[in-house]
């Protein structure tokens, strides 16, 4: 596989958090090296770790992994080593790879928990050859998890807009032929330019069925509309301070598998690696399989909020709920 055009210095992420490219190592096959790309972590401006991306595949790299990471020590205990896996998959997703590997110490416990919020599974123990240079760092033995591109929540890439954008019609062209929970209007809301929005917020994800289709999707950041700032909340925590959950859909043929269910739990697990401390979110009053879902996992009401919510005009009425830590059951 031929490195990708990166030009160094450059970014991913989000000004919060970003990787800078900072170093490109061509494959070396009479070593059964692949080409790989070094970035450095960076947190609101300041260097706090390093982490790689090894594209392709070698026998070796089994070993090593296609992500690699390391937190300075004054930096750890922020989930940085995990935001940066998030943009590792997202770049691994746009270079072609169907699965990434990650490997780790059996006694490594914070980077086990990485592996384990990303969704990637254990498969098995390793003893590390002894003409690896793993080994002659005092690496003997590994651990090594897999995460599979297909069925796992992942980061949504440009690529996916467009897919995603295709899930919201499927939602909106079923709905119209029976009860519509959700209150979206095909032509309306949500389309591409949603997606895009959520995309370049940084918080969209995916689930991707095993022909690659997209079959659920969501967002996941701390941007609320100016409506959340007129909810009683029961707590006086600013909305800014708190995870927002946008555009949950599931595909028609999908439901009833607890798609819907785990992007709910992954706000939890988003929430916590962005040190926020809770969720707000809101929907119609009329859907009640979403109302239900959220109440099965530990929301409360808030308040109903009618007349004018989103836009001028809107004349449907919403509840609004959260969630806080404490109350997850």
């Amino acid at each position: 596989m031929e490195l990708p055009t990166m030009a160094l210095g450059q970014s991913v992420g989000t000004p919060a958090f970003s990787l800078r490219l900072h170093k490109t190592v061509p494959a070396q096959p009479e070593k059964g090296y692949v080409p790989a790309l070094y970035f450095e972590m960076v947190a609101q401006g300041i260097p706090v770790g390093q982490c790689v991306l090894r594209l392709g595949d070698s026998e070796l790299l089994q070993y090593a992994g296609h992500l690699g990471y390391e937190v300075q020590p004054q930096h750890r205990g922020r989930h940085y080593a995990l935001r940066a896996c998030w943009l590792l998959v997202g770049l691994a997703r746009r270079y072609g790879l169907s699965e990434v590997y990650l490997t780790c110490e059996p006694d490594n416990l914070a980077s086990r928990k990485t592996c384990e919020a990303l969704g990637a599974q254990l498969v098995q123990k390793l003893e590390v050859p002894h003409n690896h240079d793993l080994y002659t760092r005092g690496r003997t033995e590994l651990l090594q998890y897999r995460l599979q591109m297909t069925g796992s929540i992942l980061p949504a890439i440009e690529q996916d807009l467009p897919a995603i954008a295709a899930l919201y019609d499927r939602v909106t062209a079923r709905e119209a032929q029976g009860t519509n929970y959700s209150g979206w209007e095909a032509g309306e809301y949500p389309m591409e330019w949603t997606a895009r929005e959520l995309y370049e917020a940084g918080g969209l994800y995916c689930i991707l069925d095993g022909k690659g289709r997209v079959i659920a999707s969501a967002g996941f950041d701390n941007r609320h509309e100016d409506c959340y700032d007129r909810v009683n909340w029961r707590s006086d925590l600013p909305s800014a301070q708190t995870l927002c959950i946008h555009t949950l859909a599931i595909d028609p043929d999908c439901r009833g598998q607890g798609l819907g269910e785990r992007l709910m739990r992954f706000g939890f697990a988003k929430a916590k690696e962005l040190g926020l401390c809770g969720i707000r979110i809101d929907t119609w009053t009329q859907n009640l399989p979403a109302l239900n879902l959220y109440h099965k996992l530990g929301y409360t009401d808030a308040q109903v909020l009618s007349d004018d919510v989103h836009f001028e005009g809107d004349t449907m009425a919403y509840q609004f709920l959260e969630w806080y830590p404490k109350e997850e059951g």
